[in-house]
């Protein structure tokens, strides 16, 4: 076979390029260090780098922007938490000591003006926020979990309750009222102050609208068994209260019942139950009740963030808001607490009952004081018998107003404990999601380091084997070229004469 100078100068040429094309790659990964500059030049290298990326990417993601948030969200939670708790410990303690024989209406009214400030304390902690994302209100991060100024909106707002929230109310029946003297002394006998047990269930809200509530119960049939319809579902019935209206209503107006009548006292929020429908309801699983309220104060404890209730044509649900962050591969973390586990209407309700029988007492003693005032009066010299039946009823309606006082102050007790107790379990729970955060970090951070060596390793390449390839082939280009401009400096036409 016939070998032309063409033939001679394009293998010289086509090898010349291999090399150039071999030391520029080999430049390249010198430079750059790393395998590939292309996806083509190593397809395999090319989509195991992508995976790789991605992967560290997530994971710097996480550890970076997810785990960070979270961890703030929970350290600030803790913190409000550690107050509440702080705070119900504290109301507690007051309570051990109202609940003495010995306190005056100056050490009663101390001691209640010390539980309104840590009750207030603990309502204000609901508006803790991180960069204006309140931590308690579940979804509704941008509004507040109480109102900030009074408020006259109107609420449609429905509890639901169970045989377990009914409660058993002391009430002082024939108070004595200075005011009513001349009645006092028109009568032939004085009637003393005496006790009764009420049958109630008290609303989240006092000062609620007049409206007659809807109180939804299980219809019960013969027996006494709630009746079911053909899916199983419980029938309910509705029952129609007696609404008392009335700001200045003795304590007969509101709470003397029939045994089968229901009152509404709409200034305390309470619904008194008479004997008969207490005994037939006492067991009851559900109880539903719809009311209305369009009055709120300052720092009233905002109705969407704890029941199902509409206003202003918006309906709100109330259901389990968690709020959950990705902080790993298909691993996730609650962050929030919601106010429904911590910050409850409960504690707001047992603090206004207790100023409510402090301040039943106080008058009851001041009334004391104007009596025997009346009784050095000259102008009822004549209705001293009277005044001393006053007096003396006066004195028993003391006596058992002190008494309620003393209860209340001990049941407050055991009640703000279990508060404690319950808010300490949630405090728990929130820890045990912290270190789990704090586990899942550490374990992200072992496989970020463990990922980015798998990207390294097919990525990046060894630079001490890539130097001496680049002599190499720096050394094999130099020589082509030599060779090459030897065979391409002499044609045929070099040796035509």
């Amino acid at each position: 076979m016939r070998i032309t100078n063409q033939m001679m100068t394009n293998n010289c040429f086509h090898n010349l390029m291999t090399n150039y094309s071999r030391l520029n790659k080999l430049n390249n990964q010198y430079t750059s260090q790393k395998k590939i500059t292309r996806p083509s030049e190593d397809p395999v290298v090319a989509v195991r780098a992508l995976k790789f990326r991605t992967t560290c990417s997530e994971l710097e993601q996480y550890l970076k922007k997810n785990i960070p948030d979270a961890n703030n969200w929970m350290e600030v939670t803790e913190g409000s938490l550690n107050n509440i708790i702080g705070r119900l410990g504290e109301i507690r303690t007051q309570c051990t000591y109202g609940a003495t024989d010995t306190l005056s209406a100056d050490n009663r009214q101390s001691i209640l003006s010390m539980i309104e400030g840590f009750k207030n304390t603990i309502v204000a902690e609901g508006s803790t926020n991180i960069a204006g994302r309140y931590i308690f209100t579940g979804y509704k991060t941008d509004t507040d979990l109480v109102f900030k100024e009074e408020t006259a909106q109107e609420y449609s707002i429905t509890e639901k309750f169970t045989c377990n929230d009914f409660e058993v109310k002391e009430v002082v029946f024939g108070e004595i009222d200075p005011d009513k003297v001349d009645e006092y002394i028109a009568m032939p006998e004085v009637p003393s102050a005496h006790t009764e047990e009420v049958y109630r269930i008290r609303l989240s809200y006092g000062n609620v609208d007049a409206a007659v509530p809807e109180i939804k119960v299980p219809k019960l049939d013969a027996d006494g068994n709630p009746e079911v319809d053909a899916n199983g579902d419980v029938v309910m019935e509705t029952i129609t209260p007696t609404v008392v209206d009335k700001q200045d209503a003795t304590a007969e107006e509101k709470y003397s019942v029939g045994d089968d009548e229901v009152k509404f006292v709409t200034e305390t929020g309470e619904l008194i139950f008479g004997k008969n429908v207490y005994e037939k309801y006492k067991e009851a699983k559900n109880i539903d009740i719809t009311y209305q309220k369009t009055n709120f104060a300052k720092d009233d404890l905002r109705p969407e963030h704890y029941f199902d209730c509409s206003s202003e044509g918006v309906d709100y649900i109330a259901q389990n808001q968690e709020i959950a962050y990705n902080i790993n591969f298909n691993q996730s973390v609650v962050v929030n607490t919601q106010a429904k586990d911590v910050i409850r209407h409960d504690y707001i309700r047992d603090v206004e009952d207790l100023k409510k029988a402090i301040d039943d007492l106080d008058i009851a003693e001041k009334n004391e004081a104007r009596i025997k005032k009346m009784m050095e009066d000259p102008l009822y010299a004549g209705s001293q018998k009277q005044l001393q039946q006053m007096l003396d009823a006066n004195s028993i309606e003391i006596t058992q107003k002190r008494e309620i006082v003393k209860e209340k102050f001990g049941h407050l007790e055991g009640t703000f404990d279990a508060y404690e107790s319950e808010v300490n379990a949630t405090r728990s729970d929130l820890g045990a999601r912290m270190n789990r955060l704090q586990l899942t970090e550490a374990r992200a951070t072992e496989q970020l380091a463990s990922y980015q060596e798998l990207k390294s390793e097919n990525e990046d390449v060894v630079l001490e084997e890539v130097v001496v390839q680049y002599s190499s082939a720096k050394l094999v280009y130099e020589a082509s070229l030599m060779a090459t401009s030897k065979v391409v400096q002499q044609t045929l036409l070099d040796y035509l004469r």
